[in-house]
């Protein structure tokens, strides 16, 4: 899988060795998918830092540079990148799906859920840390 990139793209380097790094470590690097990432000024009107929309041949990568108050820091970004990384393992796996404009977990129906209680969210948050601290490659130089 070799991901796309689209904006502004601070520290490119740092950003493409690190979104390597998680494709290698999701093991996504053998399957044949598209992976869009763009980095954008705001998502949502500066209430999303990060979004991720996709299917199992393809996955979008939306990540903010801004949010409502502040502009985000580089490290911030990139943490961001590791949480909706997973999101684009889990529509890649078949285990994330929209249908019909309704979100199935694993093949059911997962309409019960909020943000903070979907599993499909619950697993990217306790992958994000792990994932950062892990793989990105703060031997690289780069500006904060």
């Amino acid at each position: 899988m070799i991901p796309n990139y689209e904006g502004r793209i601070a520290n490119f380097t740092v950003v493409d060795e690190y979104v390597n790094a998680l494709i290698k470590e999701l093991k996504l690097s053998r399957l044949k998918r598209y992976l869009n990432i763009a980095f954008v000024d705001t998502i949502d009107d500066g209430q999303t830092w990060g979004i991720c929309h996709g299917e199992t041949e393809c996955a979008f990568i939306e990540i903010a540079r801004k949010d409502l108050t502040r502009n985000m820091t580089f490290l911030e970004r990139m943490k961001v990148l590791s949480h909706e990384m997973v999101h684009a393992k889990q529509y890649f796996r078949g285990e994330l799906e929209e249908r019909n404009r309704k979100q199935y977990w694993k093949g059911e129906l997962a309409e019960s859920y909020n943000y903070y209680t979907a599993p499909w969210e619950q697993e990217a948050r306790d992958l994000e840390n792990v994932l950062f601290c892990k793989l990105f490659p703060f031997h690289m130089s780069f500006k904060n």
